[in-house]
């Protein structure tokens, strides 16, 4: 088939070649002979190629070969290292799928209805559980917790961070509730917080009572550095002291009730109120006593810087306490030996201040020109203040002595206890040593002898006569049933000059003057008065009391009577140098003030009145109180409230002890 399609092809050439031209021929020949010529040529370029071919193959087999060898070298030392690296490879491929999932739970955990969230969420949630005040709410949080410590889930670093979170909290959460206690008091929500936190473990009863307390210490500390500069600040502090200690007493004895309950005595009378015999528990007896203790403390200091009204603080404090015995906690003993004190403590400061007065100033012995009088003391009601002589006006220096003093004794009308007697008078005794002993060192002086006479025969009898006024014996009799005579009473409160007269060096001289003093006096005496005198001492100017009652009439004494004054126990020692500054004297202080009668009297016999015209005894025209606070001034006995007051227990008159008045002589 193939030879015929041959054959066929050369017949169609040789037709073709018949057909064709000798020019035509002429070009294919040259056209055949160009294409021999190229194809020469590209013979030539391939036998070239090849030979380059070659060459290269050449050199690379020589490259491989070097390769190949180095190759071979090197895989002699990776050999050993190759089943570590499968052992790593084998890891990492584990690691790899272990990330896969990891990848794939981060994956999920992205959308918003996974549970992971709310988990998240836990820390934030206590938190504005704490601030809000839904502490049951953050105290299941914080229990919830302490489930997830204690389970595997533990082990997620993750739910371990939110767990430890939660578990801490509960520490805030404590804090949270025990600062409710560091602010006012509300009974229905204090009793909850209680309850909450009674839920925390490891948190014995004792230290839930202790907590309590000094968070209210600090609530009460605060409230006291606030009113610091306040002035009334005494005032202020009792009443803040009150408020939070009533309180905090309240809740405490809600919140922690006694097992034991106090049976009532059948034998007491119902009508009268009982109060418990000892504290709820030692833990709020001994917070209390601290408190109040602190609380005199800082009365006591205050009273140091500038005086407190003490009337008024005697008054709140013995309501405080008649506030917190009804629960138990009775400390009126304590008040009421601290406020004595501090009465005491001010009442020799000013003695001692008016004893080194005469005697560092007074330089000279100077006593006006006059007799002295001789004649008996007027006799005065019971009741009504004492009447100072007219001839102590002769001596100026003693008038301005005997003022101060008065007004020592005046501070302590308000808190006139039968305790501070012995006190007072010893106090008084010691600077009238001392005024001896500096007199005795003016004995050289002509008015030497007057002096003494005004001294010994009418000042001292006179300070004798107010103490005994200042504390009468009726009302300490019906108070505290003394078997003392009112004889042995009037001796105990005397100043006693004659002993401490004898105890100066150089004092018979005074008791020379006494003497010769005492013989006139006898003489000059009417002879019925000389009759009715002559069991009396020549010192003994005294006024009678009233025998104590029967042993059954005796009313029952508390604290709160002891600070109740009589209502006229106030003195005045007035003393003007010329007319005009007596009658200045008299002029009120304030309108508000309580006011008395006021009276003038000349003091003399028929015979010496009108030689004595121009000395006068006047007596005050109002009370003069100072004020203790400077910008708040003492209230008045009657102007203020002093509770269930005996009125039988004191004298009834409003009258104040009298002052001496005189005008120099030009």
């Amino acid at each position: 088939m193939s030879s015929e399609m041959d054959l066929s092809a050369r017949f169609n050439i040789d037709d073709e070649l018949k057909a064709m031209g000798s020019e035509q021929l002429r070009r294919e020949r040259n056209h055949i002979l160009s294409d021999l010529k190229s194809l020469q040529d590209q013979i030539g370029d391939l036998a070239f190629n090849n030979y380059r071919t070659y060459a290269d193959a050449g050199r690379t087999t020589q490259y491989c070969t070097e390769i190949f060898t180095e190759m071979k070298d090197k895989l002699r030392t990776v050999s050993a290292q190759v089943p570590e690296l499968s052992s790593e490879l084998t890891a990492f491929h584990a690691r790899t799928k272990d990330l896969t999932k990891e990848l794939e739970l981060v994956k999920s955990a992205c959308q918003k209805e996974n549970a992971v969230w709310e988990l998240l969420s836990l820390p934030s949630r206590m938190d504005v559980c704490i601030r809000a005040g839904y502490y049951e709410a953050a105290y299941l949080l914080t229990n919830y917790g302490m489930v997830l410590q204690q389970h595997s889930v533990i082990k997620n670093p993750l739910i371990k961070g939110i767990a430890d979170k939660l578990v801490e909290a509960r520490s805030f959460l404590l804090e949270e509730l025990f600062n409710k206690f560091s602010g006012p008091l509300d009974l229905a929500s204090s009793i909850q917080v209680v309850n909450n936190v009674r839920k925390m473990p490891y948190l014995t009863p004792t230290q839930l009572r202790t907590c309590i307390l000094q968070h209210r210490d600090v609530y009460l500390d605060r409230q006291i550095l606030d009113i610091t500069n306040h002035p009334e600040f005494a005032i202020k502090a009792i009443e803040i002291y009150r408020d939070c200690m009533y309180d905090t007493l309240v809740l405490y004895l809600a919140v922690f009730p006694e097992n034991e309950t106090h049976r009532k005595d059948l034998s007491l009378d119902p009508r009268w109120e009982t109060w418990p015999s000892s504290a709820p528990s030692s833990v709020l007896g001994q917070w209390t006593a601290r408190n109040i203790t602190q609380l005199l403390d800082l009365i006591r200091r205050t009273d140091m810087k500038q005086g407190v009204d003490m009337v008024t603080v005697w008054s709140k404090l013995m309501s405080l306490a008649a506030s917190l015995g009804r629960m138990g906690l009775d400390f009126r003993a304590l008040v009421v030996e601290t406020l004595v004190k501090i009465s005491l403590e001010r009442f020799t400061s000013a003695i001692r201040v008016a004893t080194n007065k005469i005697l560092n100033e007074t330089k000279v012995l100077t006593v006006s020109c006059g007799e002295i009088t001789f004649l008996a003391e007027r006799e005065t009601s019971e009741n009504a203040p004492p009447q100072p002589s007219s001839d102590i006006s002769m001596w100026d220096d003693i008038c301005v002595y005997g003022n101060a003093v008065l007004e020592a004794l005046n501070n302590l009308r308000y808190s006139s206890s039968p305790m501070l007697v012995q006190s007072v008078v010893l106090c008084l005794r010691d600077s009238m040593r001392s005024i001896v002993q500096w007199l005795l060192g003016h004995s050289s002086s002509p008015h030497f002898t007057k002096a003494v006479e005004i001294l010994c025969l009418h000042f001292a009898p006179f300070l004798g006569r107010c103490i005994r006024f200042l504390f009468p014996f009726s009302a300490i009799s019906r108070l505290f049933g003394t078997s003392v005579s009112s004889h042995v009473y009037e001796s105990f409160t005397d100043l006693n000059m004659r002993a401490i007269i004898s105890s100066c060096n150089g004092g018979e001289k005074i008791e020379e003057i006494i003497r010769g003093a005492s013989a006139f006096r006898e003489q000059a005496r009417p002879e019925a008065e000389i009759e009715g005198a002559s069991q009396q001492l020549v010192d003994d100017n005294t006024v009678s009391f009233e025998a104590a009652p029967a042993a059954g009439n005796i009313p029952n004494f508390s604290d709160t009577s002891m600070c109740t004054p009589p209502d006229s126990s106030t003195i005045q020692f007035d003393l003007g140098d010329v007319a005009e500054e007596s009658a200045q004297s008299s002029i009120p202080d304030d309108s508000d003030r309580l006011k008395s009668s006021s009276a003038v009297a000349a003091v003399g016999t028929p015979g010496e009145q009108s030689g004595t015209a121009d000395t006068q005894l006047s007596v005050a025209t109002e009370d003069e109180l100072p004020a203790l606070v400077d910008t708040a001034p003492s209230p008045f006995y009657c102007e203020t409230d002093l509770g269930n007051k005996q009125d039988n227990d004191w004298p009834e008159e409003h009258e104040n002890l009298e002052g001496i008045s005189h005008s120099k002589e030009g």
